[in-house]
């Protein structure tokens, strides 16, 4: 455990030498200080400026270390930087020996905390050296002597034990669902896990289990259903303990099936962990799903901007950006893909490239795509960005002509996406006849758009008016005063199109549902107010529009796109109404990826299932599968996922 969280028994200021629970800080070479951090008073340390500074601390007496725990951050982005953290033994005349550096790579943002190891060895000082910019440097938060002595079980922690909401996929392997944590002192003579028992509901599903602890695999085995007692003799590991069961899934599992599994029970030099669930914020409860693409699949080495729908013949169509060889948006080398199942979901015919403009030129890609499915044809539409000659949305100039402009392409099918058309230009007939001869540019959502009760079809879409830069946000997507979100429409089955205004500058990548009302209810992504999504209202396909009531309140957003859907409406036959929404539901950073419903049409969302916890790129599209039953097609890092949700498991009706 930490012998001071920073260092609040010093005196603030510039030092010599100082005195603290560790030993006696020494500068020797250039500038040190005790410094609480700007905003963060409550966290102080030892801040090294550059360019050049040394810092010696001499133990009280020379100690047999078997490692260190740091927090050190870095305190500028600005290069050059370069840290080095040195021992030696109690003979001050001793060579130094390095045994931790920080280079250019570590940057502000990255996670302070440092565990060094090295063999047992005899400790009587420590040195840190920097080299960095003059005034900023290495700021030493919090300094832990690892002393080499016989291992003891020092607790459990409670608030790292839980389950981990993920689901578990076909086409995936070992997917960490639970974890639990303890921690130890010392490092001689180990204490062992005896036991831990696992429970399963489920296991038909499931291929295998594993404990991992670090990567390495502690046991594996096939599951049976209720209790699995694992019984084994496996040495801790000093310090933390983290271990975390993995499951696989059949190839033939079913998609959309619960699977609950957690550790109840870890046996550790005698102390028994009983994992309390029920003061868990997360449920055990897993579904499976379906890895649709991975990373470096069909030579692809990201998958990204995911569109999804049912057809009239009841087959998914699945359509994301084909990233080639680099993540980044437009200009890039991308391709529209498209799956198909004919099974809701539960398996995918092979992907297909239906949109590409020009090989694997970065600079004739296409991406962001949108479907939309025409209710009274049956044709397929899918619209995306062309970059043609690298001109993309930021660098698109007034006018939109073809190869000064951003050009929003569709390609058709009226095959239920077996064959596609040869894509159709629909900014070239916008651009014959401007209005406003300030758009630059326009696309699609992206996502997915929707046919209206009337037959109107609506694409949620996007435009790019004036050229004034107001700063960056997030993802470092460019904020543009006149970037605006709105609709894109046609009342005649797609042989003529129209674009509403916009919903006011500084909002990007709507996606659009039709109200009972008949409104248009657009949720839309908001650089303006980072941290919650904006919502508007139309009432006349895009000409005018009001602000929702709930707008910027209801529904956390960190600056991303994000999906709704029209589940059920009295006034289509069914007997309730009920939206769904899916997002990050975070106000900063893209993780914890949640469904929310709404039987109020927006105005307030009671229920949530969180389906996706860890980091991931956060766009999102879903379709209804039949009646009751959702499917949601999400990004996680480079891949996108498939799950299948049926409402009746989150509320009851």
């Amino acid at each position: 455990m930490p012998l001071a969280a920073g260092f609040p028994q010093s005196k603030l200021g510039e030092f010599d030498e100082i005195t603290t629970v560790h030993g006696t800080w020494k500068r020797e070479s250039g500038k040190a200080a005790v410094v609480a951090l700007p905003n963060r008073p409550e966290r102080t340390g030892i801040h090294l400026f550059g360019p050049e500074a040394s810092i010696v601390l001499t133990l009280p007496e020379t100690q047999r270390l078997y490692g260190l725990f740091l927090e050190l951050l870095r305190w500028t982005s600005k290069p050059p930087f370069k840290v080095f953290v040195e021992i030696r033994d109690g003979n001050p005349n001793s060579p130094w020996k390095q045994v931790f550096s920080l280079d250019e790579k570590t940057t502000v943002s990255t996670k302070p905390a440092y565990f060094v190891s090295f063999d047992p060895t005899a400790v009587g000082a420590v040195r840190f050296r920097c080299s960095t910019t003059e005034l900023y440097g290495l700021f030493i938060e919090t300094f832990v002597l690892k002393k080499s002595e016989p291992m003891k079980f020092l607790r459990f922690v409670p608030e790292e034990t839980y389950p981990i909401a993920v689901p578990i996929c076909i086409r995936g392997e070992n997917e960490a669902v639970f974890q639990t944590v303890f921690e130890t002192e010392g490092n001689e003579n180990p204490i062992t896990v005896d036991r831990i028992k696992v429970e399963v509901r489920g296991s038909s599903q499931l291929e295998s289990m594993k404990i991992q602890s670090g990567g390495e695999t502690l046991v594996q085995w096939t599951p049976k259903e209720g209790e699995n007692i694992l019984t084994l003799k496996v040495p801790a590991k000093p310090d933390k303990n983290i271990l975390q069961l993995c499951a696989t899934a059949k190839s033939t599992a079913k998609v959309g099936a619960n699977i609950t599994t957690w550790i109840s029970e870890l046996v550790a030099a005698s102390q028994t962990l009983k994992p309390d669930l029920a003061s868990m914020t997360v449920s055990p409860k897993r579904r499976i799903g379906y890895y649709l693409v991975k990373p470096a699949d069909n030579d692809v080495a990201f998958y990204r901007i995911p569109g999804l729908a049912t057809t009239n013949k009841g087959t998914l169509i699945a359509v994301y950006d084909l990233r080639y060889k680099k993540g980044g948006d437009l200009p890039n080398d991308i391709d529209i893909g498209m799956s198909r199942s004919t099974d809701g979901g539960q398996t995918w015919e092979a992907m297909k490239n239906i949109l590409d403009m020009g090989g694997h030129d970065d600079n004739e890609g296409v991406g962001d795509p949108a479907i939309l499915v025409d209710r009274k044809t049956g044709r397929i539409w899918v619209g995306a960005l062309w970059a043609h000659k690298g001109i993309t949305y930021h660098n698109s100039a007034p006018g939109m002509k073809l190869g000064a402009s951003g050009q929003f392409l569709v390609v058709h099918s009226d095959d239920d996406g077996l064959t596609w058309s040869s894509p159709i230009n629909l900014t070239e007939p916008l651009a014959a006849n401007l209005l406003d001869p300030e758009l630059k540019t326009f696309f699609d959502g992206p996502g997915c758009g929707i046919t209206m009760r009337d037959g109107t079809l609506v694409f949620p879409a996007q435009f790019l008016k004036g050229a004034e830069t107001i700063g960056l946000w997030g993802d470092m997507n460019l904020f543009i005063s006149g970037c605006h979100a709105t609709v894109f429409w046609s009342k005649d089955n797609g042989k003529t199109w129209t674009l509403g205004s916009g919903v006011r500058p500084g909002t990007t990548e709507a996606q659009v549902v039709e109200l009972n009302d008949g409104s248009l209810l657009l949720t839309v992504r908001d650089h303006k107010n980072p941290g919650t999504r904006a919502k508007f209202i139309t009432r006349d396909l895009g000409k005018t529009w009001e602000e929702h009531s709930t707008s910027n309140k209801a529904l956390p957003d960190p600056v991303c796109q994000a999906s709704i859907l029209r589940v059920a409406s009295k006034k289509d036959g069914d007997d309730r109404n009920l939206l769904a929404f899916f997002n990050p539901n975070s106000a900063r950073g893209r993780v914890n990826l949640s469904l929310q419903l709404s039987e109020d049409e927006g105005e307030t969302w009671s229920y949530k299932e969180l389906c996706y916890a860890p980091n991931n790129w956060g766009y999102s599209c879903m379709c209804m599968v039949d009646k009751s039953t959702i499917g949601v097609l999400y990004e996680t890092i480079g891949g996108l996922i498939f799950e299948k949700i049926n409402v009746n498991d989150i509320i009851k009706f």
